[in-house]
């Protein structure tokens, strides 16, 4: 709800990607319910609560796979202890 009320006071949409298991029990996260980025889309990625950065870590392969821009990651309130940088699973991008 905050990454929400983030993009409209930012004048932009919002938009999430689900969980998802893949068919080897694995999971990602994937773009569903209409919701799609485009290719070279500049892309804010907002997180309500910081802790372990898994869920800012697990959305980087989605965002690059739509071949989306992200310009910044923003975190409402941090709770990690000083975590200071987030890398890609898959491009090795931090």
């Amino acid at each position: 709800m905050l990454a929400f009320e983030t993009a409209r006071q930012l004048g932009t949409r919002g938009i999430f990607a689900e969980e998802v298991a893949g068919s080897d029990g694995s999971k990602h996260r994937e773009f569903r319910r209409g919701f799609s980025i485009l290719k070279g889309e500049r892309v804010l990625l907002v997180d309500d609560i910081l802790t372990t950065g898994g869920s800012l870590v697990a959305m980087l392969p989605a965002v690059e796979a739509a071949g989306g821009e992200i310009v910044g990651c923003e975190v409402i309130v941090d709770r990690s202890g000083g975590l200071s940088a987030i890398e890609s699973p898959a491009s090795g991008r931090s």
